[in-house]
């Protein structure tokens, strides 16, 4: 199918933690870290903490 082919996996580096727990989850496998992380200032990943919470709130309201 072309338009899988044309489909790449990207990460949004402005939602990034660098956590890793993407690459536990990914259920193919495709997903690698390589090499460190730089350390994430606290306020973005107090912020990204709220987006993450949020949306599982509205996914909890869509059940």
């Amino acid at each position: 199918n072309r338009r899988i082919e044309k489909m790449k996996a990207r990460i949004i580096e402005e939602r990034c933690a660098g956590c890793g727990m993407c690459v536990q989850v990914c259920p193919q496998g495709a997903i690698e870290m390589v090499g460190e992380r730089k350390e994430v200032e606290v306020e973005k990943l107090e912020e990204r903490i709220d987006m993450l919470l949020e949306r599982i709130d509205n996914i909890k309201s869509m059940m």
